[in-house]
């Protein structure tokens, strides 16, 4: 029971997040596409809430090879997209952890 709520509150984090950036770009397949260029260590810190300015540099540069440009994003609308994203990725980190733990059950 504990892992699909974990699931499904990862699951409304990330759709959450794709929604809100929907009009940058960034869909759910992309969102997947980038965290799984995010190393264990960079994954781990958005799941802390404790990510660098380098993880987070690194984060934008992947984000960006995905065709969803950071510097495109007016300037006032940087850090609700900012937040947004971290969100989205926190979420599906959750949730593929809770699918991880689940095949292992």
């Amino acid at each position: 029971e504990a892992v699909a709520l974990r699931y499904f509150a990862g699951r409304v984090l990330a759709t959450d997040s794709t929604y809100a950036l929907k009009k940058y770009g960034l869909d759910y397949p992309k969102l997947e596409a980038l965290v799984a260029t995010l190393d264990v260590p960079t994954r781990q810190a958005y799941v802390a809430g404790n990510v660098t300015s380098e993880q987070s540099a690194a984060t934008f540069a992947a984000l960006g090879a995905l065709g969803v440009d950071f510097n495109t994003v007016p300037a006032e609308e940087k850090q609700g997209f900012a937040q947004k994203l971290s969100q989205g990725i926190l979420g599906l980190v959750v949730e593929q952890e809770a699918e991880a733990a689940y095949a292992k059950a």
